[in-house]
């Protein structure tokens, strides 16, 4: 109705423009370099959604999770994103009794996930937005959002588009 209030939190809008392309290196000499480009970024919101990163086994473990049933297109989508923007031909594959569970590993690249898209004050846990991600041109920020809305969203028959999620600092 017309009395509808939506509240948003004042963001820290970044003025910063984000670059086109994006270099990890160590010094043991890998380098990689990913155009960030609106697959990127839509790769980022599905990450946010239902990706993880962890330490198992002493790897720097990358992952997305995907309805078993509903989104196996989606997952191959996907995998063609990982190989072809990232360059990973090792993508290994774990079938649950009601998802599929897209892995590989990625130390500089998991890193930089974790340091940009995880809490730092709590060990690395939880999952957050950094402000520079609000700097993005429009369609690169909806691949983002389209990334998101496939892990975390729906959209009703009216066309509402719903984005659920658990992490606190995340919705706000």
């Amino acid at each position: 109705s017309k009395d509808t209030e939506v509240v948003f939190p004042i963001s820290k809008i970044s003025s910063e423009k984000v670059p086109e392309r994006m270099v990890l290196t160590t010094l043991d000499g890998y380098r990689k370099e990913f155009k960030l480009n609106k697959n990127f970024f839509r790769f980022l919101g599905f990450w946010l959604g239902d990706g993880y990163t962890n330490t198992h086994n002493g790897n720097f473990r990358i992952g997305l999770q995907f309805n078993r049933e509903k989104e196996r297109k989606l997952c191959n989508f996907y995998k063609n994103i990982i190989q072809n923007e990232f360059g990973i031909k090792n993508i290994s594959n774990y079938n649950f009794p009601g998802a599929i569970d897209v892995y590989w590993t990625d130390k500089p690249f998991m890193l930089w996930l974790s340091h940009n898209f995880r809490h730092k004050r709590k060990g690395w846990k939880g999952k957050t937005i950094p402000d520079w991600l609000f700097g993005l041109d429009k369609e690169r920020f909806l691949g983002f959002l389209q990334g998101l809305i496939e892990a975390d969203g729906s959209i009703s028959k009216y066309g509402t588009t719903y984005i659920v999620t658990k992490e606190k600092t995340l919705a706000m």
